[in-house]
């Protein structure tokens, strides 16, 4: 299980060329490998298009998304992320950033603070449930084991931040 992040209006390489649909159930093995190859590649020319990270790499992130806006709040006075949608962005509900200005704004801070952290970033999440009995994460500390990403990981997404023009998080 993991979050699929797409831009919502991202940067494209005038070069890259994005590969046709093809029909997954009569492709062959080779014509499926040969499109995601290609996808991988136009992916790859394209960091604002999507980012991926499995549930064990998204919660330190989105712990920093939600440190980064509590910053922003108490250095300008202006909300980064509403509250409802960073609470959402934890649970692949299709919340995220709507503006490019949020984005380059979380990517200038991530940036600011990979510098003085240099071993990547992880966080222990307190689990609750919702009246429904569907599990949730609550944002803070907790009893769960920790959860962790290395710099790479937090590298790539300040690269789809610098390029999404916003984000959803599915």
């Amino acid at each position: 299980m993991g979050m699929d992040v797409y831009g919502k209006n991202p940067v494209i390489n005038p070069k890259s060329i994005k590969p046709p649909q093809i029909n997954y159930v009569e492709a062959s093995d080779e014509e499926r490998k040969s499109y995601f190859d290609a996808s991988g590649k136009y992916e790859s020319e394209n960091p604002g298009i999507y980012f991926r990270a499995n549930v064990w790499s998204w919660r330190p992130i989105h712990s920093l998304i939600c440190k980064f806006c509590d910053e922003h709040l108490e250095e300008t006075g202006k909300i980064l992320i509403e509250e409802p949608v960073l609470i959402s962005m934890g649970m692949n509900e299709g919340s995220g950033a709507e503006e490019e200005w949020q984005c380059k704004e979380l990517a200038k801070r991530f940036d600011k603070w990979m510098e003085h952290n240099v071993n990547g970033v992880s966080s222990s999440v307190a689990l609750a449930s919702t009246p429904e009995g569907m599990v949730v994460s609550a944002l803070g500390g907790g009893e769960t084991p920790s959860y962790s990403t290395n710099d790479e990981h937090l590298k790539e997404f300040v690269r789809f931040l610098e390029n999404c023009g916003g984000f959803e998080v599915w």
